[in-house]
């Protein structure tokens, strides 16, 4: 079965920083980055303007672990 255009589960920039803005949560980490962005300038450059909309965001890696 085909899905439809508003059915994909991968959110495009900005809603996943505007979501944690309106949920209120402490800190979005943005992972399963698209493989066209490869150099760590790109995944930076993502970082930044994420955080322009919420502050408290971060690229990490698919398997990354952190500390709650």
């Amino acid at each position: 079965m085909k899905r439809q255009r508003n059915e994909c589960s991968i959110r495009p920039y900005p809603m996943p920083p505007s979501l944690a803005l309106q949920a209120n949560v402490q800190q979005l980490y943005l992972t399963h980055i698209s493989a066209r962005y490869t150099e760590e300038e790109q995944r930076l450059m993502l970082e930044r303007q994420a955080q322009t909309i919420f502050p408290a965001s971060k690229v990490v890696g698919d398997f990354d672990v952190f500390d709650t």
